[in-house]
C-alpha cells in the first residue's frame, strides 16, 4: 500500500536529518530563507485508497477512525528536533469538536452571520479572492452582541471578519529555517526534502472585537497557546485542494489540535499578522479555505491521545517548575 503514494519526499520516514541534540532545533538559523532548497511539489495527489492517514479530522473525546496509520505520533516537537516554520489560518475551522466548533461555515454564512444583505458574505470572501471554502464555526455566536458584530478596521490581516471562526496552524519542522516564518510549505522543506518529522499545532479562535480577549501577541507567534484539551493524532496536510477522493501526499504529520474553541480580540490577531508581515509574509495574511472534514475511512484509528495525560495534578506541578 505505502508505496503507491511515495508521489512526494515526505511520504518517506527516512532520517536525513541528524545533529538536533541540545541545538534547541537552532542550527539552521543562519540559512536565509532565499536559500532553502525548493519545496518537492509531488506529480500528482494521490487517489485516496492509495494515501496515508488523512486529515482533518473529528477530533471530539472519543472519535476515532478506520485507517491502520503508517505515522508514529511525535507528542514533543521540540525534542525531534522540529521548529516553527511558517503560521497561517484557514476559514472556519477544518478539524471538528463536537459542542465547540460543530457549526457547517457555508450555512453559518448564508443564515446566521447576520447584519448583512442576502448575498454579502459570498460577495466578500469572493472579494477576497474568490470563492473560499468555509469550515466549522463555532458555537456561542450571537447576532445580537456587538463584540461579535462591530467590525475591527484591520490594518494588517486581510479578508478576515469579526465574528468569523478560524484555525490557526504553526507547522513545525525538522528540516526548518528556524527563526524565521516563511509562506507556505517552503520552510518545512528548508534544508531537505525528506524531513526526519512535521508536525502542525492547530487551535480554533472565534474573533471578537473585545479588548477583554487579547492574546499575547509574542506568545501567538512562537505557537499554540496552552491547552490542557489537545487531541493528537497522525494524519496529512489539509486545503480546499483535498477532499474524500482526492488525498494529501504529505504524510504522515504528527498533529496536536486542541479540542477547545477560544475568542480572540481582532487587535491581538491583526498584531499577529503584524508580526508576520514584518518577516516578510505576504501570502498567509488571509484566510485560506478549508478542506472538509476527512471520512473516518481515510482517519488513523489509533485514539486520539492527550498531550499533557490526564494526570490534571502533575502538569500544574511541572509547570511550577518551570
Amino acid at each position: 500500500m505505502a508505496s503507491k503514494v511515495l508521489s512526494c519526499a515526505l511520504c518517506t520516514s527516512v532520517a536525513i536529518v541528524h545533529g538536533f541534540g541540545g541545538s534547541k532545533s537552532n542550527m539552521f538559523t543562519d540559512i536565509s530563507p532565499s536559500e532553502c532548497i525548493d519545496g518537492p511539489s509531488p506529480a500528482d495527489k494521490p487517489d485516496c485508497e492509495d494515501a496515508l492517514e488523512q486529515s482533518p479530522a473529528d477530533v471530539t473525546n472519543g472519535a476515532v477512525g478506520l485507517r491502520e496509520p503508517v505515522g508514529t505520533l511525535i507528542t514533543d516537537y521540540a525534542a525531534a528536533g522540529m521548529c516553527l516554520v511558517n503560521i497561517h489560518w484557514h476559514l472556519g475551522a477544518e478539524h471538528m469538536s463536537e459542542g465547540q466548533y460543530d457549526i457547517p461555515g457555508q450555512d453559518f454564512l448564508d443564515t446566521v452571520y447576520v447584519g448583512k444583505d442576502a448575498g454579502y458574505n459570498r460577495r466578500l470572501l469572493a472579494a477576497e479572492g474568490g470563492n473560499v471554502q468555509a469550515g466549522w464555526m463555532c458555537d456561542g455566536y450571537d447576532p445580537e452582541d456587538p463584540t461579535m458584530t462591530t467590525e475591527y478596521d484591520w490594518e494588517y490581516c486581510s479578508g478576515m471578519n469579526v465574528g468569523l471562526t478560524y484555525e490557526i496552524h504553526w507547522p513545525h519542522s525538522s528540516a526548518g529555517h528556524c527563526g524565521h516564518l516563511t509562506d507556505g510549505l517552503g520552510g518545512v522543506f528548508c534544508t531537505t526534502h525528506t524531513p526526519e518529522a512535521i508536525g502542525v499545532q492547530g487551535q480554533v479562535f472565534m474573533v471578537v472585537n473585545d479588548d477583554k480577549y487579547d492574546v499575547d501577541v509574542n506568545t501567538l507567534s512562537k505557537g499554540m497557546l496552552p491547552s490542557e484539551n489537545i487531541a493528537m493524532y497522525t494524519g496529512s496536510t489539509t486545503g480546499p485542494s483535498h477532499n474524500n477522493e482526492i488525498c494529501s501526499p504529505y504524510a504522515p504529520i504528527s498533529w496536536h489540535v486542541d479540542r477547545d474553541c477560544h475568542k480572540i480580540s481582532a487587535k491581538s490577531f491583526d498584531g499577529l499578522c503584524k508580526v508576520m508581515k514584518d518577516q516578510g509574509m505576504s501570502y498567509d495574511l488571509a484566510p485560506h479555505g478549508s478542506r472538509e472534514l476527512v471520512d473516518p475511512q481515510w482517519v488513523s484509528n489509533i485514539p486520539m491521545r492527550r498531550l499533557l495525560g490526564d494526570d490534571h495534578h502533575h502538569h500544574h506541578h511541572h509547570a511550577h517548575q518551570n
